[in-house]
């Protein structure tokens, strides 16, 4: 197997992979999100410009990682409590929009991350989790 990082930043490495026997490559991206909401939008825009980038064209692509945001209001365990989308989930979704990207096929729990606090201040959300996009579907 060949690893060829092709970006990095504060928050994304991003490595090209060729499996032995195999011809074609694809991409895995490794996401580790900032805790500030302004920040996170230099992800966002990082995502983005992968996916405009030639070298991604045609090739399957994979994120793993901790994006501190959730793609939907369900993915919030107080959701029934205050079921606004905010700013924030919606940049998330505009960027998964753009980059045709899907949530990977999962078993387990919904929620990935839970504050650990007494019943009546508990808190649990789907920060973790595997995005892939349109050929990575197709291919595999």
């Amino acid at each position: 197997m060949r690893l060829a990082p092709v970006f990095t930043s504060g928050q994304m490495i991003t490595v090209s992979v060729l499996m032995e026997g195999m011809e074609n490559e694809f991409f895995c991206s490794f996401v580790y999100a900032s805790n500030f909401v302004e920040e996170r939008k230099i992800l966002w825009e990082d995502l983005r410009a992968h996916q405009a980038s030639p070298l991604f064209f045609n090739k399957p692509w994979m994120i793993y990682g901790d994006f501190i945001e959730t793609l939907k209001i369900e993915e919030h365990s107080l959701s029934q409590n205050n079921p606004l989308i905010k700013a924030g989930m919606r940049n998330f979704q505009d960027t998964v929009r753009y980059c045709s990207l899907s949530n990977m096929k999962f078993h387990g729990p919904l929620f990935t991350w839970c504050n650990k606090r007494d019943n009546d201040e508990l808190i649990c959300n789907k920060l973790d989790r595997v995005l892939v996009n349109d050929q990575w579907i197709l291919d595999y």
